[in-house]
């Protein structure tokens, strides 16, 4: 897993580091830094892919560059960093980010990687207004497009987290800046690459925040604090019928930035997140 180390605001100076557990997640490893602020950069947004033993890790520095990284033995060595930023020329933005969370592999075989945009000529340092999409790579990594971005249906989409539905169309659950408080959801045809009109989830109320969405068997996990105005009552959700309908389930009281993923040998879900008002990052093994 990777995390921040950061001082303080999304500006301070920030480490990304990685932690390893060879053993199912019982254990963990020591901390060891991968991006390095070097006192002075706020390295955020670390998104990781796997691909078997292959892991890819995308970040952005200073919400101005973009760079990844990658291992073929799971973590143990990672490759020199190649920088990004230039794929993003198609569009006009003062800031950029990735994910945060995680990126999925498709079924054809695509690495997906969520990101979102934002251009405020007055304010430099804004998040908004913002757009959201993914960046695809067709050959495992060596290069990456973008893909239409989330059309005006949603005012300032920003953090998505994504994951494969059963017929392989993408499914993006999107941080919601209106003042509905609650989940946003949007389609892309496998086919056609066009996102669907967003769709706001009453469903699923939450205090504008990250929320982590992964697939595992026929099921879909989603994790987000569900209350409408504070960062609390995580809850990890559970749909059988490809997001349309969702099981919530109460995780934690406190809350904050949380991540899912799916362990086929195990059948079990694993979910990163915040507590204690950000002040821990705690990890918990779940069956459905």
């Amino acid at each position: 897993m990777c995390y921040e180390c950061r001082q303080a605001s999304d500006w301070s100076v920030i480490d990304i580091a990685l932690r390893r557990s060879e053993n199912g997640g019982k254990t963990w490893s020591g901390r060891r830094i991968i991006a390095d602020g070097k006192g002075r950069n706020a390295c955020n947004n670390p998104t990781l892919l796997a691909d078997g033993n292959k892991l890819i890790l995308i970040y952005c520095e200073n919400y101005k560059r973009v760079f990844m990284t990658v291992s073929n033995d799971c973590g143990n060595t990672w490759s020199v960093r190649t920088e990004l930023t230039d794929i993003f020329d198609a569009y006009y933005w003062s800031c950029v980010a990735i994910g945060p969370g995680h990126g999925v592999v498709t079924q054809d075989g695509n690495y997906i990687i969520p990101f979102w945009i934002a251009l405020n000529q007055q304010d430099m340092f804004s998040h908004h207004p913002s757009k959201a999409g993914i960046l695809i790579s067709k050959n495992r990594g060596l290069s990456w497009e973008i893909s239409t971005v989330f059309d005006d249906s949603l005012c300032n989409p920003s953090e998505i987290s994504v994951a494969v539905l059963s017929n392989g169309n993408l499914l993006a659950n999107i941080r919601n800046e209106n003042d509905e408080k609650c989940r946003a959801f949007s389609v892309m045809n496998r086919k056609t690459g066009v996102w669907s009109d967003c769709s706001l989830r009453y469903d699923l109320p939450d205090p504008t925040c990250f929320s982590g969405l992964c697939s595992g068997g026929k099921k879909l996990f989603l994790v987000n604090c569900q209350h409408e105005s504070e960062r609390k009552n995580l809850s990890v959700c559970v749909s059988l019928d490809d997001g349309r309908n969702w099981i919530p389930d109460l995780l934690d009281a406190s809350g904050g930035y949380a991540d899912i993923c799916y362990n086929q040998k195990t059948d079990t879900v694993f979910v990163l997140y915040e507590t204690k008002q950000c002040r821990y990052l705690k990890i918990a093994e779940l069956k459905f």
